[in-house]
């Protein structure tokens, strides 16, 4: 578990270094913005879909 987690940090670290960004940053992109979006967008499909399937 600790290798998967330096494998990450080690790859946002590198990120940050490829977008003249910090590591801080990168986490807020991705954990505070970009996860929450996608949840939102994934439960709101579910929800679409799950209803066109009850209405057949």
């Amino acid at each position: 578990m600790n290798e998967l987690f330096q494998t990450c940090v080690t790859l946002l670290e590198q990120l940050a270094d490829i977008t003249n960004t910090t590591y801080e940053e990168i986490n807020i992109y991705i954990f505070v913005i970009a996860m929450p979006l996608l949840v939102l967008m994934l439960t709101i499909s579910n929800l679409i879909l799950s209803l066109l399937l009850f209405k057949k």
